[in-house]
């Protein structure tokens, strides 16, 4: 006679015998290794949001300092007294540029780093809405212009989806320059915008 080995055998006083698994084992081996795996995703993700908030933090803190630098060269970028209130086509390419980009980065971290539903994100929410008012009064097509330049479009599109979207910050901004706003009525130019600098 045969005899065949398979799984599960085991030979007792030199007889093969068919042996079942034992529940201590699979009880054992079971919650050793399905424990780890719930904690180390959790650890995973943990260890995600941790290194994206980090990433947002060092961006963030760039994109600030390249407010800051707008801010010390708003007058020479946006036209001051010796341009003739003119903005430079390079200067506006550049503001519409950052708009636009502006615009993506808010859609990509509206519902976490950027909103302003959340606390700890209140101060980074009100720097960024300030850099879009400013890149807005900065990119103009001039004093005599009746106008909306493309840039200051991408920020006002910005500014409605952040005050959609719970901003009071947004909707200040969107309210104070709407109220500076004056509609020209004359024969010609019947209801074209023109943004008084």
């Amino acid at each position: 006679m045969d005899a065949r080995i398979g799984t599960n055998m085991q030979v007792v006083n030199g007889a093969l015998r068919s042996v079942r698994p034992s529940l201590s084992t699979s009880s054992t081996t079971s919650p050793t290794t399905a424990a780890p795996t719930y904690s180390i995703h959790d650890d995973k993700n943990f260890a995600l949001d941790k290194r994206r908030r980090n990433l947002f933090e060092k961006a963030f803190e760039v994109l600030i300092q390249f407010g800051y630098f707008l801010r010390e060269n708003e007058e020479i970028i946006g036209g001051g007294n010796s341009t003739g209130g003119y903005v430079d086509s390079l200067h506006l390419q550049m503001l519409t540029k950052l708009s636009q980009r502006l615009s993506q980065l808010y859609v990509c971290c509206k519902d976490a780093e950027l909103s302003p539903k959340i606390v700890e994100n209140k101060r980074e929410h009100q720097d960024f809405v300030d850099l879009i008012s400013l890149i807005m009064k900065m990119a103009h097509g001039g004093t005599t212009s009746k106008y909306l330049t493309q840039s200051q479009r991408e920020c006002l599109d910005i500014l409605k989806v952040m005050s959609l979207h719970g901003s009071s910050r947004a909707f200040e901004i969107l309210a104070t320059f709407g109220s500076s706003v004056i509609l020209s009525q004359n024969q010609d130019d019947i209801g074209k915008i023109l943004i008084p600098l």
